[in-house]
């Protein structure tokens, strides 16, 4: 038998070509363990949207979402936690009138205002959880744009009906506010604004007949301002109103306090400036951009600029 030996010319040549192969092998992942990583900083695909994106309307510029809006307590983190609006299905005293109490809309992330102003004239209508009967009703709500004027209809439960108007001040500098959030949120900007004495919510109230328990109230563009309504309180004496659970609200106004992050790309763990924060998200996190973000969880991605990088 004949054996054919490699002489060292032919040796060599196979180190290199062996040695060039593995220099072209491809990077191909490895999975971790999840105690690998220590904080989360990417925005997930399914989280709530961010502003103005989590909005459908805003206080200061209505469905056209231009201007400013309100935020839930907690939005703006320390040491700013105390601004803004109360949390969902808090109640609260008017901190002009002790003897009037009010429950904000149970949840921030669906409809918590109803909106009425030049495009959405016909408002809608906040039906009592329980027909009530009394003899006043008691609005929470505000105007943004100068002040706003709104027409009303009662609705009791022996179908029996009441109409007026009713009038809210401008969310800046008007008298008597039951609520003083002392900052707003831009939209679609986001940026946070710290306003000292503003902006304002009042109180709005009409009187009503005890004959029969009102079961809900219909309101329409009377004009002015965007007018917002949050929460309704109801009276049987005029004096004390007590809050009543109601539903119907039709717009996105609140941005809630939610923050689904420990740390951030822009700030590290310094997470306390909730409006004027920059990190990565997740692909399908913005709607109307699929393909902007990271790749998805879990997905397996080749390196844009080294293709043998996976």
């Amino acid at each position: 038998m004949k054996h054919r030996l490699l002489n060292s010319t032919h040796l060599a040549a196979g180190l290199v070509l062996a040695l060039i192969g593995g220099a072209r092998a491809d990077f191909n992942p490895v999975p971790l363990t999840p105690n690998s990583y220590t904080f989360d900083i990417v925005v997930e695909r399914g989280a709530l949207p961010a502003v103005p994106y989590c909005l459908t309307a805003s206080q200061g510029g209505g469905t056209g979402l231009g201007d400013s809006t309100w935020f839930e307590q907690g939005f703006w983190r320390s040491p700013n936690q105390n601004f803004g609006l109360p949390h969902p299905g808090q109640t609260f005293v008017d901190q002009s009138n002790p003897n009037r109490q009010y429950t904000m809309p149970p949840d921030y992330t669906t409809n918590n205002c109803l909106l009425a102003d030049s495009s959405v004239p016909e408002g809608g209508t906040l039906t009592l959880a329980t027909p009530t009967t009394c003899t006043s009703l008691s609005f929470f709500g505000s105007s943004g744009g100068g002040n706003g004027t709104i027409n009303y209809t009662v609705t009791h439960a022996d179908s029996s009906t009441e109409t007026g108007t009713f009038d809210f001040n401008d969310w800046f500098n008007g008298a008597n506010p039951s609520w003083t959030a002392l900052g707003r949120c831009g939209t679609p900007g986001g940026g946070l604004q710290n306003n000292g004495s503003n902006p304002r919510l009042y109180s709005a109230v009409i009187t009503v007949s005890s004959a029969s328990p009102v079961a809900n109230v219909n309101f329409t563009y009377g004009g002015g301002g965007h007018v917002g309504i949050y929460a309704v309180s109801t009276s049987s004496d005029d004096t004390t109103y007590t809050p009543v659970i109601v539903s119907g609200f039709t717009q996105k106004v609140i941005i809630p306090a939610t923050f689904p992050l420990t740390a951030t790309m822009d700030q590290g763990t310094n997470t306390n400036d909730n409006g004027n924060l920059a990190t990565w998200f997740e692909a399908g996190y913005i709607t109307n951009k699929l393909a902007y973000g990271l790749p998805t969880t879990g997905s397996t991605f080749t390196s844009q600029s080294q293709p043998t990088h996976h």
